[in-house]
């Protein structure tokens, strides 16, 4: 399995787990980073603003994206306001990592290949144990009476 695809699923099993509002979002975060190499600004600029005091925030970018979210470059959670537009991003970001996450998995299958000799023995394995009856009749190549 890819280290990239390790991590993401193992980041985001740990999202469950993970504390208060503002941990999950630096949590999956985290995944979508290792994801999206280039990540979207809204994300960027919330996870800036959960890490950093306001007064460090000096990137125009992040500055304007806050501005378009909050109104302003502090996110004061203990307003309604600020809360919902927090959960929408959350929503959004998880919503965005899902759909990577997916693409990403997708793409690893089309690598992985069985061999023969590998697959036929779990397939014998598989049939053995759910269909023992019909397997010892193609063993023995007696037909079942009925």
């Amino acid at each position: 399995m890819e280290p990239i695809l390790a991590d993401a699923v193992i980041g985001l099993g740990k999202l469950l787990l993970t504390g208060g509002r503002e941990e999950r979002f630096m949590t999956l975060f985290k995944v979508y980073e290792a994801l999206q190499p280039n990540p979207e600004m809204k994300f960027a600029a919330v996870r800036h603003a959960l890490a950093h005091a306001t007064v460090v925030l000096d990137r125009p970018k992040t500055v304007s994206a806050l501005l378009d979210l909050f109104g302003t470059t502090r996110i004061d959670l203990s307003t309604y306001t600020h809360q919902r537009i927090f959960w929408q991003v959350l929503g959004s970001l998880l919503t965005t990592v899902d759909t990577l996450l997916a693409s990403r998995i997708e793409m690893s299958a089309l690598q992985f290949t069985m061999s023969d000799e590998i697959a036929q023995p779990l397939t014998v394995s598989v049939a053995s144990y759910y269909f023992r009856t019909e397997l010892s009749e193609l063993r023995s190549n007696q037909p079942r009476a009925m």
